[in-house]
């Protein structure tokens, strides 16, 4: 008995191996044949459902390059968006906060930050 893991192609094939060998056998082995007939059965129906499953993957992958050319495209647009908008209502305007964009801090402010910072990683140090 096998202990590693077998691909689903790698067990059809070895269902259909002993599918395939047992038919030679049947009129010996009449007991076999329910076993046969449903063997027969499955290997059918998981190489349908083998192809089905290659065409989903195909389409996946599809919907997915359809997904990043939209979000790439819809980055771009709401990149020149926000560029108008910086544009019409100030870098420094607060009523950029209403469309989803961060107004520029005024200049002091990012200077206090800057200062803290340092003073900061000086304390650190010291």
């Amino acid at each position: 008995m096998r202990t590693k893991k077998s691909s689903f192609g790698e067990k059809v094939s070895n269902w259909k191996v002993i599918h395939t060998n047992l038919q030679p056998h049947l009129a010996d082995m009449q007991h076999m044949q329910p076993i046969e007939t449903e063997l027969q059965t499955l290997i059918t129906e998981a190489e349908a459902l083998d192809s089905e499953f290659e065409v989903t993957r195909q389409r996946r992958s599809e919907l997915a390059k359809r997904r990043r050319e939209i979000v790439k495209q819809a980055d771009n647009l709401r990149s020149r968006a926000a560029a108008h908008l910086r544009g019409s209502f100030g870098f420094t305007s607060e009523q950029l906060i209403q469309f989803g964009i961060s107004p520029l801090k005024v200049g002091s402010e990012r200077r206090k930050k800057a200062v803290k910072a340092e003073t900061a990683r000086t304390k650190a140090t010291a």
